[in-house]
Formats: structure tokens, C-alpha cells, sequence
């Protein structure tokens, strides 16, 4: 596989990489329904406390996103965002508190996650990226 600076990626074929991507975006769409499914758990009991199911809809859908996008990344261009890899961290905190907290806050928390993450990527700040070929 070709990667931006025109070095082959040691080990991985041209199909190795479409299978990649291809199981890449398969995991952010799956994470974007599930999160969906969790925003609507949400709606139905915002004050109540979070059971798994909610808590399973609103974390993991964005963790399966984020996830996603971190194998994408890897296979387009050889390096991993380190804003990703510490959303996941944030995301793993907020699973360990969940059962303590409202429904309604859990999804605030996580939509405070993902708002730095698009603000990241919009350019408002850089976060770092870590080369992981070399």
C-alpha cells in the first residue's frame, strides 16, 4: 500500500488495505446507529439512572465510531491521531461512572467528547499524531 510520502506499508498488500477501509466504515456506520439507538433510549428516560442498555448504546456507538476512524486513518495514512486514542480513554472513564450518573448526563459527557473531537479536526487547535510506520 501506497501511503502519502510514496513508502510501501511493510506487510500490507493492495487487498489487505481495501479490507481495511472496507471494515472501517463498516464500524463507523455500525457505531452511528448505535449511537442513534442510544440517543432515543436516552429521550425516553433523560433523568433516570442509565441502565446497560443505555449505556452500552451511548458509549459504544461512539467508541465504534472513533475506532473506525482510527483504523482509517492508519491504513490512508500510516499514523494514528493521539485525540482519538484519548477520546477512547474518555469514553472508558465515563463507562467506569455510568451506572451513577442520569442518562441525560452520560450523553452530555460523550457529546462533550465528540465536540473536541470536531473541533480538532475543524483546526480551532492541533492536537498531535503519532507516526506509527517508522
Amino acid at each position: 500500500m501506497k501511503l502519502l510520502r510514496g513508502r510501501e506499508s511493510p506487510g500490507v498488500g493492495p487487498g489487505a488495505s481495501r479490507r481495511a477501509r472496507v471494515f472501517a466504515f463498516v464500524l463507523m456506520a455500525t457505531g452511528a446507529v448505535v449511537f442513534a439507538v442510544g440517543a432515543v433510549l436516552v429521550l425516553l428516560h433523560p433523568w433516570g439512572a442509565a441502565d446497560a442498555a443505555v449505556i452500552a448504546a451511548v458509549l459504544g456507538g461512539p467508541a465504534l465510531y472513533v475506532v473506525g476512524d482510527l483504523v482509517h486513518r492508519r491504513t490512508s495514512t500510516g499514523r494514528v491521531a493521539v485525540s482519538r486514542v484519548l477520546a477512547l480513554g474518555c469514553l472508558g472513564v465515563f463507562a467506569l461512572i455510568a451506572l451513577a450518573l442520569p442518562a441525560l448526563v452520560l450523553a452530555a459527557l460523550v457529546l462533550a467528547v465528540l465536540l473536541l473531537l470536531a473541533l480538532g479536526a475543524s483546526g480551532w487547535f492541533r492536537p498531535p499524531s503519532v507516526n506509527v510506520d517508522e
